[in-house]
């Protein structure tokens, strides 16, 4: 039994140094280069080529500025509407709450292919093949960004909020109501301080995330924003060590805004080991209609860009309508027909089965052992997800060409000839084109494994000690019975492990740098892609994109169904 806990112990860690290897290669390639005879060199050169490019300070600054006004705004809205529905019962709450955190799950990529399809023909916007990327001379598309920012942002922050607000038991209000504090008292002076904090994390990774996601501005157009460059950088003939200078300064920034956030936040407070039941006070009919009008107006807004792709899909063109036949069926019919998208829908299978094996394996490691050190294993959750995908997929980038730089680097000193041929061949093995999905694979991994990781440990910290004692007196040994306590054969939530993978999966980055060709492209760059053909191909975008998002939300409702309640009890507050 110790042989095998070992095993999953050592396994586990593996994993973990693994999902470092794309970090430690962002810094390695940012200061490796070739010199001009083509030797292998160390030098500063391009960080201060980077740091003297108005250009460049001009693209952070833009990105900075979008990123912080969705953070700022996440923040200020998604505390409002957790309030809203928290705090307060009223007719309707629970469908719309839903309708709130909903756009949670939708890729921004998707929402702004919807915003072209919704406010004009693909003739009014920039194209986004690589070459052809030109800024819009208006405020159109920064708005645009925005938008969809604050969609996915304002529910994060929205979740958190909720969630420390059901820690807070009735008794704690009602003491300070009968001390003779108002409500505002109550709320500025205990509620608030016990919220910052889990909200300010969230707004934390909302800043991190919007700072260097690519897929608004380029379907958007916006050149001069920071995630375009690195894009642009890493998808040209040499992309480093510009690429790896841009990610990292990315990285710094992003770093910065996420400890002033967090610090602003401040320490959360350890969780209640009671269960406590969320106070929610009937709300007045005319209060109730405030609240419904609210949450009516900003689910309009937030799911607008996906009428877009409805509209898109419906009215597309996708090829002449004939009689008695709705152009919807056509859409349908084309994308199920068309081998382009299934072949997309393969590649997305197979990189979410991969996916989803790594996730039952950590799994099974959690619920089969208890940490003798809990705190050690969330430590690295916390800084990880602090890196956003694109920066995962530009450090898995770099791993064959500082493969290639070792292997000369070895070679031109004279000595260790095996070690030089070895790299050699592992920088061909690594190579996107070549070997397709082994890169892939690993950036995306290691951009979800603090998703799967804390998966699998709820589900091992969910083990009840009666199923367990049970599972015991039946004959079970302790691994088993704290497998069969905490989630079954997988040891963690079936329904959160689906979404994990479906939003790994439909995820923009780092799947558009590790996918260079058409044979390995996945559901999200392929979109993007198809977005920008000429004669109508925004149509044939926005019918996978919403089938994409389709499979997110199924994949929601099966992780929330554990919550849910019948139809007839969503209705009465």
């Amino acid at each position: 039994m110790d042989s095998i806990r070992g095993l999953g112990r050592g396994a586990t860690t593996g994993l973990w140094l693994v999902a470092l290897i794309p970090a430690m290669g962002l810094i390695a390639a940012a200061v490796l280069d070739r010199g001009p005879t083509g030797d292998v060199r160390a030098s500063a050169f391009p960080m201060a080529l980077a740091v003297w490019d108005p250009f460049v300070w001009d693209c952070l600054w833009n990105s900075v500025a979008v990123a912080s006004i969705v953070a700022m705004g996440s923040l200020v809205v998604g505390i409002g509407l957790a309030r809203i529905v928290a705090r307060w019962r009223f007719w309707g709450r629970t469908p719309l709450a839903a309708l709130t955190f909903a756009p949670l799950v939708v890729p921004p990529v998707f929402g702004a292919i919807g915003l072209r399809g919704l406010l004009g023909p693909p003739e009014a916007w920039p194209r986004v093949a690589v070459g052809t990327w030109i800024s819009p001379g208006d405020w159109g598309g920064w708005l645009g960004w925005i938008w969809l920012g604050l969609a996915s942002g304002v529910p994060l922050v929205a979740m958190a909020t909720a969630h420390a607000l059901a820690q807070i038991g009735p008794a704690c209000e009602d003491s300070a109501r009968l001390a003779g504090a108002s409500r505002r008292q109550v709320w500025r002076r205990l509620i608030r301080p016990l919220v910052r904090p889990g909200a300010a994390r969230a707004a934390a990774g909302v800043f991190a995330w919007t700072l260097l996601e690519p897929g608004a501005p380029l379907v958007l157009g916006l050149r001069r924003t920071l995630s375009f460059q690195v894009v642009e950088a890493a998808l040209g003939p040499d992309p480093f060590p510009r690429a790896a200078v841009l990610t990292l300064a990315g990285l710094a920034v992003a770093t910065l805004g996420r400890l002033a956030l967090r610090s602003w936040g401040g320490l959360p407070a350890p969780p209640s080991t009671i269960a406590l039941v969320a106070r929610g006070d009937r709300a007045s009919a005319r209060r109730a209609s405030g609240f419904v009008l609210v949450l009516v107006t900003w689910g309009a807004l937030a799911w607008l860009p996906i009428l877009g792709l409805v509209q898109a899909t419906v009215a597309g063109g996708l090829v002449p309508p004939r009689s008695g036949t709705h152009p919807a069926s056509l859409g349908v019919a084309r994308l199920l027909n068309d081998p382009e998208s299934r072949r997309l829908a393969a590649n997305s299978l197979a990189l979410g089965a991969t996916v989803a094996a790594i996730g039952l394996l950590l799994s099974w490691t959690f619920a089969g052992s208890e940490p003798r050190r809990p705190g050690w294993a969330g430590a690295p959750t916390s800084w990880i997800e602090a890196i956003p995908p694109l920066a995962w997929g530009v450090g898995a980038l770099t791993l064959p060409s500082l493969a290639s730089l070792g292997a000369d680097l070895i070679g031109a000193s004279g000595g260790h000839g095996a070690i030089a041929r070895a790299l050699g061949h592992l920088a061909k093995a690594l190579d996107p084109d070549r070997t397709p999905g082994v890169l892939l694979v690993l950036a995306v991994v290691a951009s979800r494994l603090p998703t799967l990781a804390r998966v699998a440990m709820r589900g091992r910290d969910a083990s009840h000690p009666a199923p367990r004692d049970a599972a015991l007196r039946l004959g079970a040994n302790p691994r088993q019975a704290r497998r069969m306590a905490s989630g079954g054969a997988l040891g963690a939530s079936a329904g959160a492990l689906w979404l994990t993978v479906a939003l790994a999966v439909t995820s923009l980055a780092p799947a558009l740098l590790l996918s260079p060709t058409l044979e390995t492209r996945t559901v999200a760059p392929g979109a993007l892609m198809l977005a920008d053909e000429p004669g109508g191909g925004i149509a044939p975008a926005a019918a996978l994109a919403l089938a994409a998002t389709a499979v997110n939300l199924i994949a929601l409702a099966a992780a929330a169904r554990g919550r849910s309640r019948p139809m007839g009890a969503w209705f009465r507050g």
